[in-house]
């Protein structure tokens, strides 16, 4: 992913500005039920979500509602949710675009995403 897609603002809308725009991590393990839960709490659909998170896993999903790009992998025991908040639906799927056309996806996914700091 490149840094162009979170702080262009011609290519984010007009109006857009940099500071609108936060990423932020949650991570628990996933026999931690109330965490879960927790984390659940926040996702649109999150029964279908959670149903769909099988170990190996990777969702992304967007809530128009909320603004929210929402990145979701799971292994045998721990659940990541990434969000990319404040951004419109063409955003968020540029972003998506250029995180799997780009070389480093599978590596980013394992390193940044998944379980790189138990």
């Amino acid at each position: 992913m490149t840094g162009a897609l979170l702080i262009d603002p011609e290519r984010n809308g007009p109006g857009m500005a940099v500071d609108e725009i936060r990423v932020s991590t949650a991570t628990t393990h996933w026999a931690d039920t109330q965490a879960v839960d927790r984390l659940f709490d926040s996702i649109p659909d999150a029964d279908a979500a959670r149903l769909r998170l099988k170990p190996g896993s990777f969702l992304q999903m967007y809530d128009a509602v909320t603004k929210r790009d929402l990145w979701i992998a799971r292994d045998d025991a721990i659940v990541r949710c990434v969000t990319i908040a404040g951004i419109d639906r063409e955003t968020g799927a540029r972003v998506r675009a250029e995180f799997h056309t780009s070389r480093a996806s599978i590596s980013m996914r394992s390193r940044l995403l998944l379980f790189s700091q138990r």
